[in-house]
């Protein structure tokens, strides 16, 4: 699961921000979000708090990846989503 995303920038938005993707045992939650891919965040000890957006559940097509979120509670998770749902908003997906 090592795949890189297949664009490099979605309406001019990097898709590559970190070192790699989260391995699956590195994934502490997971969510679809409202456009229908499947976000997954979790932690890299590199790159901190880190979520990545597939086209679906089956984490064949990484879209784009988003490291060193900031978070006040490194537990919130449902903030990282958030994030990661303004993201896609801002590349049109």
């Amino acid at each position: 699961m090592t795949k890189e995303p297949k664009q490099a920038f979605i309406n001019g938005c990097n898709t590559k921000n970190g070192t790699r993707p989260l391995y699956k045992s590195e994934i502490d939650s997971s969510t679809i979000l409202s456009n229908g891919m499947y976000a997954v965040v979790g932690y890299i000890p590199t790159d901190g708090i880190s979520v990545n957006i597939y086209e679906d559940e089956t984490m064949e097509n990484l879209i784009f990846m988003e490291h060193r979120i900031l978070l006040s509670n490194n537990d919130d998770y449902d903030m990282a989503f958030t994030m990661a749902e303004i993201r896609c908003n801002e590349m049109g997906i």
